[in-house]
């Protein structure tokens, strides 16, 4: 049996629930969020009502990219003093 999530990963795992929510994308979700993609995999393996909401939100971001014709959603910009590049990586 997993030990139980921190608070910060609780906090962490909501963040990137709403990322997920928004862009529809595992590991944009991540990278946007600062989970490593690994990480958010393992939580989802040890953690199975983790990964009924992942997998909820996931059919819900999906349903929302076909109502809307097969466009992505538009993606938050990012924050003035967020350092990274295309890839989120630091310069």
């Amino acid at each position: 049996m997993a030990r139980p999530l921190t608070r910060a990963q609780q906090l962490e795992n909501a963040a990137f629930l709403r990322a997920l929510r928004r862009t529809g994308n595992i590991r944009l979700a991540a990278r946007e969020t600062g989970v490593k993609y690994g990480t958010i995999q393992h939580r989802r393996r040890a953690h199975p009502g983790f990964a009924q909401v992942w997998d909820a939100t996931l059919a819900l971001a999906q349903a929302d990219f076909e109502t809307q014709g097969g466009r992505a959603a538009p993606v938050a910009p990012r924050a003035a003093g967020e350092q990274g590049g295309e890839f989120g990586a630091a310069a």
